[in-house]
């Protein structure tokens, strides 16, 4: 019984791929220093002091009163 599709041609047999080689240790994280000028006690503005109080007044009214 010969099957009336035609066979395909075959293709060339592929090159072997090409190896790659192991990959580059990572590097080790930077040392970061930090370098401030900011006075010791930093001002803190009354927008500032009404938007935290706006934001968290519930969820600290809640806290204090346990």
């Amino acid at each position: 019984m010969s099957s009336s599709r035609p066979s395909a041609p075959r293709r060339a047999a592929k090159p072997p791929r090409k190896v790659r080689p192991p990959r580059r240790p990572a590097r080790a994280p930077r040392e970061w220093e930090l370098i401030d000028q900011l006075p010791s006690a930093l001002p803190i503005t009354q927008a500032e002091i009404e938007v935290l109080d706006k934001m968290l007044g519930a969820q600290i009214d809640a806290i204090l009163k346990g």
